[in-house]
């Protein structure tokens, strides 16, 4: 028999390619390649170099790198099944590009399926069970109860996993912070705590998990370490939005603990961050109703102009300065609006009528007979007479039968 030496060794090449595909190394090296990617914000390319080693047989530790990546760096998303990724220029904004509601195309990747196969073959590894884990907490933090699974199946899921690895002591960040989340969700305050604390032991910057401590501690009575936390959570916060709420926290706990001073700075503060939000103001301007004289005026101007042609300002002012003994205080101003609104027909128009019922409180019927006139004259330049203002003034202000 003779053999083609030739053909012998191009078999022996492909045993060698083979093997080599197949061994650990290789799994790596497609990891520490799409690390490099990453690093360079090439996110689809950082996909398609794991994708190519997992296709080939490489290890679950490439299929969890896939798993880290698509969640962590998706453009779109379709319920977490299939993703959108991009290779990002220098000025390109993660988030802005997420914000951007134009189509894009989906690479098909399921992490659930992927991942609890890869837990068939290997149901002791709980880097799988971790990743498994973080998956569901994140198709929650998305998309809730809108997700493939109903939202109590979706939550039980990711605690069973995340569960399992924390048992073994594989956790992370992330890990506890959904177990405490989920504490929190079942009622279960004293033993979320310890995870959540221990969420930020692993990431000390992580607000959200601070955020939920300073409402946990508040919940069982502790609220000096529940200020002390949501100060954290207020610091560590990057959006002005979740700064505000963290910011209104604190000022909340203050009050709680009979501190209106150190509230109204922290609502102050809130009102610096977000200008005119009415929530901020409203609490600005009880508090300096006990502690500030000069700033109350000021923000009840401010509130005033927020939107003066529609009716909340006015009934709002009206019940809290009932509340405080203050309506002449209120007609007052009410007055001073009216010389100020010039030409805003309709805010004149709303400013005599909350001063008609004010002197009908103050049983001053003929000043409010009067109010009444120059509403209902403002009113009808603007609206139809079938408008609700006039059914209330013709509902509130109905002539008593007389006796």
């Amino acid at each position: 028999m003779i053999i083609d030496i030739n053909m012998f060794r191009s078999r022996i090449l492909v045993i060698v390619l083979f093997l080599g595909i197949l061994s650990p190394s290789y799994g790596q090296n497609a990891i520490l390649l799409a690390e490099q990617q990453i690093s360079e914000r090439q996110y689809l390319d950082a996909f398609q170099s794991l994708e190519e080693a997992r296709l080939k047989g490489a290890d679950a530790k490439v299929l969890i790198s896939q798993v880290y990546l698509v969640l962590n760096y998706f453009i779109a998303s379709d319920q977490h099944q299939a993703f959108s990724l991009m290779n990002l220029q220098i000025d390109d904004d993660l988030t802005a590009l997420r914000a951007d509601s134009s189509k894009r195309s989906m690479i098909p990747f399921n992490p659930d399926s992927l991942l609890f196969q890869a837990l068939l073959e290997e149901p002791d590894n709980y880097d799988l069970h971790l990743a498994l884990g973080h998956y569901y907490f994140e198709v929650f933090q998305h998309f809730g109860g809108k997700a493939n699974y109903p939202e109590s199946v979706l939550l039980g899921k990711m605690e069973m996993h995340l569960g399992l690895a924390y048992k073994q002591g594989h956790k992370n960040a992330n890990s506890t912070l959904a177990l405490g989340l989920k504490k929190l969700k079942d009622y279960q305050t004293r033993d979320a705590i310890p995870l959540l604390e221990e969420a930020v032991a692993f990431q000390p910057d992580l607000a959200i998990a601070y955020y939920n401590l300073a409402h946990a501690y508040a919940l069982i009575g502790k609220r000096g370490k529940a200020i002390q936390r949501a100060r954290l959570a207020l610091e560590h916060y990057p959006e002005i939005t979740l700064k505000v709420d963290a910011a209104r926290l604190v000022a909340d706990l203050y009050l709680q603990v009979e501190n209106p001073a150190k509230a109204l700075e922290f609502y102050r503060l809130a009102d610096q961050m977000e200008p005119d939000n009415y929530q901020s103001l409203k609490m600005i301007l009880h508090l300096e109703r006990r502690l500030d004289t000069l700033g109350f005026l000021e923000t009840r101007r401010r509130i005033y102009n927020l939107n003066p042609q529609k009716p909340r300002v006015y009934q709002d002012l009206y019940q809290w300065h009932g509340n405080w003994g203050a309506l002449e205080e209120l007609n007052d101003f009410l007055a001073e609006q009216i010389q100020a609104d010039g030409e805003d027909t309709i805010a004149r128009a709303y400013a005599h009528l909350f001063r008609a019922v004010i002197f009908k409180d103050l049983k001053n019927e003929e000043s409010s007979a009067e109010e009444i006139k120059l509403a209902e004259t403002g009113f009808q330049q603007v609206y139809p007479p079938s408008h609700e203002v006039f059914v209330f003034i013709r509902s509130f202000f109905k002539q008593e039968p007389k006796k």
